[in-house]
């Protein structure tokens, strides 16, 4: 199934756990939500790789990791950054690119949302009410 979600540019809702956008520059960005298959509630990673627009093989980050449980009912989306920040808050925070990742606890009793984005040279996050 990876492998077709990457090929049809279709993350949703075939693929929970990819999000593809422009998330830390205007290059393409995939950000892929790990979570170990014997322990689905164990633990995370949310990594994104971005391509370099050139020569180089690119930059790999990890936008967030959790080793306490409580990631089986996860999954990751696109998001742009207009529809969930408002411009002040753009600014305030600096987010720097227009995409972020929206993560979502999906369980019967969980609600979070939190947007992932690039600002000052790393990934930050941000809790929000969507």
């Amino acid at each position: 199934m990876f492998s077709s979600c990457l090929k049809t540019g279709q993350m949703e809702p075939d693929c929970p756990g990819i999000a593809v956008g422009e998330f830390k520059t205007s290059q393409l960005s995939y950000a892929v939500l790990l979570v170990p298959i014997e322990k689905p509630d164990a633990a995370y990673r949310l990594v994104i790789f971005t391509l370099s627009g050139g020569t180089a093989p690119g930059s790999l980050e990890t936008a967030d990791q959790w080793d306490n449980g409580g990631a089986a009912n996860y999954f990751i989306r696109r998001v742009h950054i207009a529809k969930v920040f408002s411009g002040d808050w753009v600014r305030k925070l600096k987010v720097a690119a227009k995409d972020g990742v929206m993560s979502v606890e999906a369980a019967d009793n969980e609600y979070g949302v939190d947007v992932y984005f690039w600002a000052n040279g790393q990934y930050r996050h941000e809790p929000i009410d969507h």
